[in-house]
């Protein structure tokens, strides 16, 4: 059921950019952009360097979060 659920929303976000800036993704992500930066400079998410931008792959984002995901049961 997780792969459904990954399959339909890189489908639903195949016109949006491949890269996202941490201001973007923290918005994707609902956490500050400072914390988005956190884990970027501590590996915790993808991440892509350009220079000195930091831009996050959307893709492998999403995948991140969804190997992340645990379900209610688990929880308790």
């Amino acid at each position: 059921m997780g792969n459904q659920n990954l399959a339909k929303t890189l489908d639903a976000t195949q016109n949006e950019p491949e890269l996202l800036r941490v201001a973007e993704a923290s918005k994707l992500m609902s956490l500050s952009r400072t914390k988005v930066y956190e884990m970027a400079e501590k590996g915790q998410i993808p991440v892509v360097r350009i220079g000195t931008a930091v831009r996050i792959p959307r893709k492998k984002l999403l995948l991140w979060i969804e190997e992340r995901t645990v379900s209610p049961k688990d929880v308790m």
